[in-house]
């Protein structure tokens, strides 16, 4: 990103990247919501989202996982389980 170092084409005295940053803010100001959202998520960072990690009892505890196994590949034959 070495080339956004070097002058603006249009204004030796400003660097690509200052022309690049002013044009977007001009567009948010113009109101263009995409430009606004996007610099104020580079100055600000993004904002965190939200995790609903809580079952369908709003418990945090995992949701039980029953495994059937089969032996040898045979889909049809189950391995007898111990009871619990």
């Amino acid at each position: 990103m070495k080339f956004l170092k070097e002058p603006s084409e249009t204004d030796k005295d400003r660097s690509k990247f200052r022309r690049i940053i002013e044009k977007m803010y001009a567009k948010a100001i113009a109101g263009d919501a995409v430009a606004a959202r996007t610099l104020i998520e580079q100055y600000a960072g993004k904002p965190k989202q939200a995790m609903d990690l809580s079952n369908s009892d709003q418990t945090m505890r995992p949701p039980k996982l029953e495994i059937t196994l089969f032996e040898g590949g045979d889909a049809t034959t189950p391995i007898e389980t111990p009871p619990k």
